[in-house]
């Protein structure tokens, strides 16, 4: 059974604050999320080398919580394991893990377009339902955040083998097309999932 919520009902959605001096918080333990750092964070998913400068006093959001922001017609999403603070123009969505698995909000927000998130209608099918749909969104996303390393390795095959240049040159070009597909597939998957009420 599928039910239906205003996102504001099954996630609280904190927005960031003014961060004072990070200067004098250099001594502080939590990770202080910016919108150059979530651009990083976004890109190279390496949330070790943010620096730890948010005050202890400022609100703290959860491990596994998704930091958005966006910029122009941009949008930053990332999936943060650990507790950061975040700063002014950044937003963190804390799912009710009751209701709703972290990684289906994720793959919602991969697909949500509007400005205003908390009245968004989501669709929440059973927590066994959302790790089901959830997996096969992961290996898709997986395998098309794999692309250029994919796509590399394959094109630097002439290197080791003599007379395979044209040949793989054409796979590299299949490969391509297939990875487009599966971008417009991974699309067509979150408007089936999301996008029928």
């Amino acid at each position: 059974m599928i039910k239906c919520y205003k996102f504001k009902e099954v996630s609280e959605i904190v927005e960031g604050t003014v961060v004072q001096d990070e200067q004098t918080c250099r001594e502080n333990r939590l990770p202080l999320i910016t919108l150059e750092r979530l651009q990083q964070l976004v890109m190279e998913d390496h949330i070790d080398f943010i620096p730890k400068t948010a005050p202890l006093s400022e609100q703290s959001i959860p491990p596994k919580s998704i930091i958005i922001a966006n910029e122009g017609s941009t949008r930053h999403i990332y999936q943060c394991p650990v507790r950061v603070a975040i700063a002014q123009n950044i937003r963190a969505i804390i799912p009710n893990e009751r209701v709703l698995l972290n990684d289906y909000v994720f793959h919602f927000l991969q697909w949500h377009s509007h400005e205003d998130l908390a009245q968004a209608v989501i669709r929440v099918p059973s927590i066994a339902a959302q790790h089901e749909v959830v997996q096969m969104l992961n290996r898709v996303q997986s395998i098309l955040q794999n692309r250029d390393v994919l796509l590399t390795t394959v094109d630097m095959l002439p290197q080791y083998m003599d007379d395979v240049t044209e040949p793989v040159q054409y796979h590299v070009q299949q490969l391509e097309m297939g990875f487009e597909q599966m971008k417009d597939l991974y699309t067509m998957m979150l408007n089936k999932i999301f996008g029928q009420m």
